[in-house]
């Protein structure tokens, strides 16, 4: 037999989120929402921010190679597999990176797209990375996303990379 609800549930549902959105883009409408202006760590939504600024200054096709930059990828981190001296294009490493939510393929797009905008072929994969967030965090900045700060290109947890799910509708349209 199948029971039938007729009362409304006495406890108020779970709720497993910090802040929240849903948002229609056919119609251009944020059908929910709940906290989107409380700033948040933006985790793994960070990648978003990787991949448009990658996008705006390198070619899809264009070829990096993985090096010494994966020293940087977190322990226990997600990860998409690659490993230094292989060659991939920034668009296999881009699916990588928001398919897999691969850390070691957001230091290498990181590294190779700060190393080729710069000019700078030889600077460190530190003053690569450090370069790469200002290219993040200028981007934020040219869409208005106020309070968002980034200091990482895949969203290992930093006390200084901050967002809010409102700044992240904007990088998103």
């Amino acid at each position: 037999t199948t029971a039938i609800a007729t009362e409304p549930p006495t406890e108020p549902p779970v709720r497993y989120y910090t802040s929240a959105a849903v948002y229609a883009p056919d119609t251009d409408n944020i059908i929910f929402h709940d906290k989107i202006h409380e700033s948040v760590s933006p985790a793994s939504m960070t990648k978003i921010m990787t991949a448009c600024v990658a996008l705006k200054y390198i070619p899809t096709d264009t070829v990096f190679t993985v090096g010494t930059e994966q020293a940087l990828v977190s322990p226990y981190s997600s990860m998409c597999y690659i490993a230094p001296g292989q060659q991939f294009t920034l668009y296999d490493l881009l699916t990588g990176l928001l398919l897999s939510s691969g850390n070691d393929a957001a230091y290498t797009i990181a590294v190779n797209t700060a190393r080729i905008e710069s000019g700078n072929s030889v600077m460190s994969d530190y003053e690569a990375v450090e370069y790469f967030c200002g290219l993040m965090n200028s981007l934020a900045a040219e869409l208005n996303m106020t309070n968002s700060h980034f200091s990482t290109p895949d969203g290992w947890d930093h006390h200084q990379q901050l967002t809010t799910v409102y700044d992240l509708l904007k990088l998103t349209r």
